[in-house]
């Protein structure tokens, strides 16, 4: 599979998806492969059509419902994709990635008490991952949100700045969204323009993430819109 948000990364993912399908169009992985790519490139109808072929051949594939919940989201179908990161997490109870945009997903549109659970659900998922993997930055900065939103501001945030320094290259969209979230608008604004001028910023995600929501209007956040459209 092959991720990246540039136009080379987005032309090379339809690229080996499509040679995927070829070669093994009968294999679950293959479709994965392939909703990966379309979801980079904003198919979105092809991107479900490739979900459910995937989840047909194989019921437990995580990369199918890992990446069904990311095109999901990147739509704006929030319940969907926390159902989507349900899943994944079923098959990767230990998975701190799924956990964590569960919790995402659920504060678009669940109940006080669901996101307070998802919430400490991905917490506790990341806790017991960090205890064998203190250095993995992705995992420090996946749940700084989660720690952020039950009120543990200042561990969330140390552990998001902590993040960045290990590895910022996987955690700096992370780390920009923990500062958003704790009103540090222009920390957030400087990290997310960094990744954007990466390529490593998916437009659709962007627009549809709500931790971005009280900088929308921010002439710096339209011109990173810009910059990415």
């Amino acid at each position: 599979m092959w991720f990246g948000s540039t136009p080379e990364s987005k032309k090379k993912a339809d690229e080996c998806s499509l040679k995927a399908l070829q070669l093994a169009p009968k294999q679950a992985e293959a479709h994965a492969s392939r909703l990966l790519a379309v979801t980079l490139n904003g198919k979105y109808a092809e991107a479900e059509a490739e979900f459910a072929a995937a989840i047909a051949l194989d019921p437990q594939l995580y990369e199918a419902y890992y990446y069904g919940g990311r095109a999901y989201f990147a739509q704006g179908k929030y319940r969907e994709a926390a159902d989507a990161f349900t899943r994944a997490g079923l098959v990767r109870p230990d998975d701190v990635v799924a956990a964590s945009l569960k919790s995402t997903s659920l504060k678009a549109f669940g109940t006080e008490d669901e996101m307070r659970e998802a919430a400490k659900n991905s917490i506790a998922v990341s806790d017991r991952y960090l205890a064998l993997n203190p250095d993995d930055a992705l995992a420090l900065s996946r749940t700084a949100n989660d720690l952020i939103y039950i009120g543990r501001k200042e561990e969330g945030l140390a552990r998001a700045e902590r993040a960045l320094t290990i590895n910022p290259n996987v955690c700096r969209y992370n780390v920009a969204c923990s500062n958003m979230l704790v009103g540090n608008t222009e920390r957030a604004l400087d990290l997310l323009e960094t990744h954007a001028r990466a390529g490593a910023v998916h437009l659709d995600w962007l627009q549809k993430d709500s931790d971005w929501d009280a900088a929308r209007d921010h002439p710096r956040f339209r011109a990173i819109v810009e910059l990415l459209g």
